[in-house]
């Protein structure tokens, strides 16, 4: 079924009082369970039509086999029972979408159901295409609006030309356990449309995968470009989503908060020592994942071997062509300010099946020189969603990284 545009989003009381848990009405959905185009009026012709309805979890396992959409009618001034709808989901489902087919104009409001308890609330304005003209929206409603916008980080930006500093790090905690990470969001020619901008915060834990970390609210003026600061207090791997005043989704960005800085730790010596060789020898000495408490795994599409820059942070990684079907990708390990104190690295890599859980598929093994950060690549010859598992010569977990293969 064909599905149309879409303009607004999100209330902000979502954000706040239920962990980032939300719901999305949207056109599409990508494989990290991130909304495409979500908004809250959609336009139906005469056989009606589907609309995705996705739930976030706050990037937290549901613990249920089953997750119910109570979908309600606004009848007068009171909302009335209008279906509902069960899903099977696995307990370890961070998120789960709805293909729902509105058959008829009003508003509604959808609830999402877990374990007894109410997780998230929002609504949608259904719309028949006769009171339509079925044309793209271009107001900041609608995340279509934001598609040539860019969210940056870096350790500075200059307030007139919009330069930015130290692009994408490192970032270090000082002596007094802060890191200033100053974020430019820029909607190239246009205008951000917002006087406000909510910026939701995530951590990467153990397992490799984001928990709602804090929501920040930034007043700005409406301009093409803006900038706002935030102080981490804590080393980890961060995911930062901004969004306008009335929660439309603007852009990601991705940092890493080392544990603190060392002379030379970005520099490297010009030449190949970072790069993993491939084969499976050497030793290492480390037994304690506390030594890694300060390290990330990056991925890209590159990486500067002198300077450890990784261009095309986290993809998209897109195989070549139907004959030529692989892509190599590169992964960055650092450990802060530390050498990683092994000469070899163990990787485990693991593939989503279509139950949503992750699945061995093989390992590799590469020689590296024992410096603070060095790079390795792999390179993919199937579509899918991938964990990538990196560990030392003695098996001590280093960190993880995923990538979406496309």
């Amino acid at each position: 079924m064909k599905r149309i545009f879409c303009f607004a989003a999100l209330i902000v009381t979502t954000v706040i009082t239920c962990y980032a848990q939300r719901i999305y009405f949207c056109y599409n959905y990508s494989s990290a369970g991130e909304p495409i185009q979500p908004g809250s009026t959609w336009t139906i012709n005469a056989g009606g039509g589907n609309v995705y309805i996705l739930f976030q979890n706050g990037g937290k396992a549901f613990n249920a086999s089953t997750i119910s959409f109570y979908i309600d009618y606004l009848s007068g001034s009171e909302y009335k029972v209008w279906d509902t709808k069960v899903v099977n989901v696995s307990p370890s489902y961070t998120w789960q979408v709805l293909d729902y087919k509105f058959t008829s104009a009003g508003s509604y409001r959808v609830a999402v159901w877990v374990n007894g308890y109410e997780m998230a609330k929002d609504y949608v304005t259904i719309t028949s295409s006769s009171g339509s003209s079925g044309s793209s929206t271009t107001t900041s409603s609608s995340t279509m609006y934001y598609s040539g916008s860019s969210v940056s980080a870096g350790t500075s930006i200059d307030a007139s030309s919009g330069y930015v500093y130290g692009l994408n790090g490192p970032f270090y905690l000082n002596a007094q356990y802060q890191s200033k990470v100053y974020f430019k969001v820029s909607n190239g020619t246009k205008k951000l449309g917002t006087t406000k901008l909510i910026a939701d915060i995530y951590k990467m834990n153990s397992s490799g995968t984001y928990d709602f970390y804090t929501t920040k609210n930034y007043d700005i003026t409406d301009l093409d470009w803006v900038y706002f600061t935030y102080d981490f207090n804590a080393a980890g791997s961060y995911k930062v989503s901004v969004y306008n005043s009335t929660s439309v989704w603007i852009n990601n960005v991705f940092v890493t908060i080392n544990s603190s800085a060392s002379s030379g730790s970005t520099t490297g010596t010009g030449d190949n020592s970072r790069v993993a060789s491939g084969n499976t020898t050497g030793t290492g000495t480390s037994t304690s994942t506390m030594y890694y408490s300060g390290s990330s795994v990056v991925p890209g599409t590159h990486v500067d071997a002198s300077t450890g820059y990784v261009t095309g942070m986290y993809g998209p990684f897109q195989r070549k062509s139907l004959i030529n079907k692989k892509v190599t990708v590169y992964f960055k390990v650092s450990n802060g300010d530390k050498k990683l104190n092994t000469t070899r690295l163990i990787v485990d890599i693991y593939k989503k099946n279509k139950k949503g859980n992750y699945e061995f598929f093989t390992t590799k093994y590469y020689d590296i020189t024992d410096l603070n950060w060095v790079y390795f690549t792999y390179e993919f010859h199937d579509e899918g969603q991938y964990e990538v598992n990196v560990h030392n010569s003695a098996s001590t977990w280093i960190n993880t990284a995923y990538v979406t293969i496309d």
